[in-house]
């Protein structure tokens, strides 16, 4: 749907010959197959309903979050007033739509459900908005390694400047912008020529964008940290804070 060519360092499953627009209906085999195997594997336990309904919820959650980004990329020469929507709190909003439900809060909650487990409900929700959090850790992260990673290593070659996509990037160097430099971010930024590119890359690095990103990142983890150890027990804080440093220099 965004025209990627290469996910995980292999070609995206529509430029394969033969395949096409055939991929549509693969992924549509993928999703049932999930309801499927939920069935098949739960049919006879007590929350096999609500783990249907939690799949069925996120995968809303998660398309509308893809409809969000879809509609806020631009492809070729942007508007001034397509800049105005790139703001912290839409990026946040899509980011956690997008990536935070499917990636942590579905196998948190689906986990809880099959184990049957009700000592936790009082801080389940609290430590879904955490989750949500973590998400927007992981995302800031992949908007990062879109421009700065290495092909080799993520496996993509990025295109986040040329599809004109909300990236935590672009959020954050709006508001720093020169008058003279507004003015080449926006004849530039959805644009696919290598010069365009450039410039953008240019003034990723004129505005020290890299410094910024570690710096947030290493709050937000610290910050994350802080949450979790407040409310969740000894054994899940041990396993989020573990997963929070272990991701701190994420490379794909």
């Amino acid at each position: 749907m965004d025209g990627t060519e290469i996910r995980k360092g292999k070609p995206c499953l529509y430029k394969k010959a033969g395949v096409g627009l055939s991929a549509i209906n693969y992924a549509f085999l993928m999703q049932t197959s999930v309801f499927k195997l939920i069935r098949v594997v739960l049919l006879d336990h007590p929350k096999c309903l609500n783990i249907i309904d939690l799949a069925i919820d996120t995968y809303v959650k998660t398309s509308l979050g893809q409809s969000i980004d879809l509609k806020l990329r631009k492809y070729g020469k942007m508007k001034p007033s397509d800049f105005s929507l790139f703001t912290s709190e839409c990026y946040k909003s899509l980011v956690h739509s997008k990536t935070s439900y499917y990636t942590f809060i579905f196998p948190f909650i689906a986990g809880y459900l099959v184990s049957g487990r009700t000592d936790l409900d009082n801080i389940t929700q609290k430590f879904c908005n955490i989750l949500l959090d973590i998400g927007l850790i992981f995302q800031i992260q992949d908007d990062y390694l879109d421009v700065y990673g290495d092909p080799n290593i993520t496996g993509i070659i990025g295109t986040d400047i040329q599809e004109g996509k909300c990236t935590w990037l672009i959020v954050q160097i709006l508001p720093l912008l020169s008058a003279e430099d507004r003015l080449i971010l926006m004849n530039c930024y959805g644009l696919s020529y290598s010069h365009c590119v450039n410039s953008i890359h240019k003034l990723y690095e004129k505005y020290d964008l890299k410094h910024r990103y570690e710096s947030a990142i290493d709050d937000l983890i610290a910050k994350t940290i802080v949450q979790i150890e407040a409310i969740a027990p000894p054994s899940f804080a041990t396993y989020y804070k573990n997963y929070l440093n272990s991701i701190r220099q994420k490379q794909k």
